[in-house]
């Protein structure tokens, strides 16, 4: 299988494989090159790429995508780290993946509040309460 990782930035992996296991929203998966065509989002965490030449790639990813057709899987997310230890792998989704996960929580409930409150101030402009 040919695999592809890609962030916003870039492509950060581009391999051949012979499996990918990965945590999606609703379980555990193990990709090999003769499954069927299949698309899942990926949760945060690690993603394990064992090559064609027996290595074993560990990728920290911050949600995402992951597509399989054919023999190409194409996986998009926000954010990839390589490194060969896992015990660092799993600092960084702990700490810097979970931390970006909670910021952008409350980034959401800023602009979900300042949604609410411009749509008030036109229901009173409509209604005549302001006036301009």
């Amino acid at each position: 299988m040919k695999i592809k990782l890609q962030t916003p930035t870039g492509n950060v992996l581009d391999c051949e494989a012979l499996s990918v296991d990965f945590e999606a929203l609703d379980g555990h998966f193990t990709i090999l090159p003769k499954h069927a065509d299949f698309v899942s989002v990926i949760a945060t965490g690690i993603i394990l790429i064992k090559t064609s030449d027996n290595k074993e790639i560990y990728v920290a990813t911050n949600s995402g995508i992951l597509s399989k057709k054919g023999s190409q899987v194409s996986i998009s997310v926000r954010n990839a780290i390589l490194n060969e230890d896992i015990d660092i792998l799993t600092n960084i989704i702990e700490t810097e993946f979970k931390k970006f996960n909670e910021e952008r929580k409350e980034t959401n409930t800023a602009m979900a509040r300042l949604e609410i409150g411009i749509t008030r101030g036109f229901m009173k402009l409509n209604k005549g309460e302001i006036n301009v």
